[in-house]
């Protein structure tokens, strides 16, 4: 029986189903599933959502208010971001002291890696906790994805006029990088920048075959005297679903506009070819639509 939702309300659907065998999945955590045999829809041996109609579980279904409309396509890489900045920031709560109350976080700097979707979704996920934001990137200065970081008060670090190893002399250590750029050779050089006591999450996935040389000796030197931290985090949880949703919300009240500037494509399911012959530099977030009124 459904219980939850009612005819004409708004959902998104979450990713990944658990193998419902490890303490993970048990505890509704299939993110973090120990076990190989978890499904992702659309990713890993079940099909996805690109279909005019979708039948799946109300436990896997989360309300979006009819405020946040198409915006709602927003929610699964923000629960990306949401899992990500969850952990990261919980360490060191955890951890260190000066992070424990929301307002210890002004002002402590937090770079982000890559200007994508998950990218820019980060910066705003960090502007609304309360950290001062670096956003790098090669993308022209003058781009859209530029202009979003910088009406949310954040800082454009240029790739390339900025080198990794002048971030920390120009802009100062970084208490904080989320990863979103998925490029190995430069996640690498990007931790130098890293503050004494800092945390990287990394989210963004390199190609497995590429060979980077990096000076690891000098890289676990700091991490060991410096007490830093460097995790990976995929997928989200349904809570980080949830919690997508309400800062979705709150950054559409902080910003307004914010999350349509994101979604800088629509495409009918019949024209679904221009989604990916579109300039990548100059798209964010495609969207594929299936209905009249999406």
């Amino acid at each position: 029986d459904v219980r939850s939702f009612q005819i004409g309300d708004l959902a998104v659907i979450t990713v990944r189903r658990g193998c419902n065998q490890c303490v993970a999945c048990s505890n509704d955590r299939p993110d973090m599933c120990y076990l190989p045999s978890y499904k992702e829809r659309g990713i890993k041996e079940i099909h996805g959502f690109q279909a005019e109609y979708v039948v799946d579980g109300e436990e896997f279904l989360v309300k979006v208010p009819k405020s946040l409309g198409y915006r709602g396509v927003l929610c699964e890489p923000m629960s990306v971001v949401e899992k990500a900045a969850e952990e990261i920031l919980g360490l060191q709560r955890i951890r260190l002291p000066g992070w424990v109350k929301p307002e210890d976080l002004n002002k402590k700097n937090a770079l982000v890696v890559g200007l994508g979707p998950i990218g820019l979704l980060a910066c705003i996920v960090l502007k609304l906790r309360g950290l001062n934001v670096f956003a790098q990137d090669i993308v022209d200065p003058e781009s859209h994805r530029v202009k979003i970081v910088k009406e949310i008060g954040g800082t454009y670090v240029h790739g390339k006029s900025v080198k990794p190893n002048e971030i920390t002399k120009k802009f100062g250590p970084m208490e904080v990088i989320v990863e979103a750029a998925g490029v190995a050779e430069l996640d690498f050089a990007l931790l130098h920048s890293l503050s004494t006591n800092g945390g990287c999450v990394l989210t963004g996935i390199p190609n497995r075959l590429a060979k980077v040389t990096i000076d690891g000796g000098d890289l676990l030197h700091d991490f060991v005297l410096k007490n830093q931290v460097l995790l990976g985090s995929v997928n989200a949880g349904k809570k980080h679903w949830q919690l997508a949703v309400e800062d979705l919300l709150q950054a559409e009240k902080k910003w307004p506009g914010i999350l349509t500037k994101l979604i800088t494509l629509q495409a009918p399911y019949h024209k679904f070819k221009e989604v990916f012959s579109k300039d990548p530099h100059e798209e964010i977030k495609c969207v594929i639509t299936w209905s009249e009124q999406s």
